[in-house]
């Protein structure tokens, strides 16, 4: 029941293609261009082009980041450092990393903070990409940027030390917490005081929510709620009673008869046992955050997707001939109401696929038909020897043949499609769907919008191009 918090300060420098992907993207600082550049690969070595492919800062590094602020982290031998937007040596040295010839850099959500390992202590600290200064200095073995601002930091591994900072480098609670769950309703700081389990519970913006709690447990559903539970005292009953609580939630429950199974912020789903003489009843529940009741008494188990926040609600009859689901939405807490509960493709059941962009509007594949949910008419629908379909961002599609052959879609225009020779790169595409990249036969990549509208061509002989996470 426990959810650990493993954090690692890594970035990749490639994104595999999938055909669930988010959508949107800035002007200045978006999926693929930091201050007007991309981080690619030419002769083996990473640099910097611009959107047309021309090399702006050379490709003489082993590994780079993307720019985040002023400055991208780069790698050069056994030689880990910071440089500016016009390619100098900054002078902020950093550890060296060899493992997946990846920079250990990591930046919080809108860039202006960078985790990063001073160089000759190895420690992980946190710097303004506006300064270079450390804004938290290097003295930790982990650092984790939370949802809402919040700075995670660890000393120790595995079973370490846990404290707490906001986005300027305050420290909102000290190292001393033995164990922490991380939700993005909460964060539940745990540590150990005269031999009892005590938690100090913080809101995600670091306002606190309870203090020095005696808890019994505490941890994170899979759809990313923070809960812990605590025990009654003996006095208020006959029996000592474990009980759950989930910060910003109507939730206080007996656990010896009822436990959370899973939940976001703003559904949640309960496994209930009954006891009677004809032995142990399991059903299941799933509430909204205010406790308003969506379902009750379900006899099988509700299934989470967590990469859509999708939960499907399986309400087969035994004797049915077809399946019958209901789908909530979790993310929102609503049901579902378009998708078919009941329904078959030519005497068989076709799989749905449910995608997200980052506006959290929702869409479901079955079949070459995509909809947009709220919706029951098709939005696209894809070609004759196409197998799969998908969405990449509002009005943008992809359809993908057995074949290999790939193809993008703005509306019903195809604006886009794979040559003889050509597949999309081990980059792929962008996390936003905002763009992608294509590999010749000779291994140069192409750089393409998702309109169809290509920034540079396989002439500029780049083997390969890193979008940023």
């Amino acid at each position: 029941m426990k959810k650990k918090v493993v954090i690692v300060i890594a970035l990749a420098l490639s994104v595999i293609l999938a055909l669930t992907l988010l959508a949107g993207c800035a002007k200045t600082t978006d999926s693929a261009f930091s201050q007007g550049m991309i981080a690619v690969q030419k002769d083996g070595l990473w640099g910097f082009a611009d959107e047309n492919g021309d090399i702006a800062i050379e490709c003489k590094y082993d590994s780079v980041s993307p720019f985040y602020g002023e400055y991208a982290a780069v790698q050069m031998g056994s030689r880990s450092f910071l440089i500016d937007v016009k390619g100098n040596d900054t002078g902020i040295e950093l550890a060296s990393v060899s493992v997946d010839a990846s920079v250990s850099v990591a930046a919080n959500e809108d860039r202006t903070l960078l985790a990063a390992r001073e160089k000759y202590t190895g420690l992980a600290g946190v710097l303004s990409t506006e300064s270079g200064e450390w804004v938290i200095r290097a003295a930790y073995d982990m650092i984790d940027f939370l949802e809402g601002g919040l700075v995670l930091v660890t000393i120790g591994s595995g079973s370490g030390n846990y404290g707490l900072f906001d986005a300027t480098g305050a420290e909102i609670c000290p190292v001393e917490y033995t164990d922490c769950a991380i939700g993005e309703n909460a964060v539940i700081m745990e540590k150990t005081v005269q031999g009892e389990r005590v938690a100090d519970v913080f809101a995600t913006d670091g306002t606190v929510i309870s203090e020095d709690v005696k808890i019994a447990d505490a941890g994170t559903t899979k759809g990313g709620l923070a809960y812990y539970e605590y025990t009654t005292p003996a006095t208020d009953t006959a029996a000592e009673k474990v009980n759950q609580v989930v910060p910003g939630m109507n939730w206080d429950k007996d656990t010896s008869v009822s436990e959370l199974i899973e939940g976001t912020t703003s559904v949640y789903v309960t496994e209930d046992t009954a006891t009677s003489a004809e032995g142990v009843t399991t059903t299941y529940s799933v509430f909204k955050a205010d406790g308003t009741a969506l379902f009750n008494g379900l006899t099988k188990a509700p299934v989470y997707y967590k990469d859509t926040g999708v939960l499907q609600i399986d309400r087969t009859a035994a004797d049915a001939t077809a399946p019958s689901y209901t789908y909530v939405d979790m993310k929102s807490g609503s049901a579902l109401e378009n998708v078919p509960n009941d329904f078959t493709v030519n005497g068989e059941t076709p799989a749905i696929s449910f995608m997200r962009l980052d506006d959290d509007s929702l869409y479901y594949a079955i079949g070459k038909e995509v909809f947009a949910m709220g919706n029951s008419t098709a939005v696209f629908t894809g070609a004759e020897d196409e197998e799969e379909v998908g969405v990449l961002a509002a009005n943008v599609f992809v359809g993908a043949t057995e074949t290999g052959v790939t193809r993008i879609y703005n509306g019903t225009a195809r604006v886009f499609e794979t040559g003889a020779g050509e597949a999309f790169s081990g980059s792929g595409m962008s996390v936003d769907g905002a763009y992608f990249a294509v590999t010749n036969a000779e291994g140069y990549v192409a750089l393409y919008k998702n309109d169809g509208t290509r920034l540079f061509g396989f002439d500029k002989e780049i083997t390969d191009v890193s979008f940023a996470e």
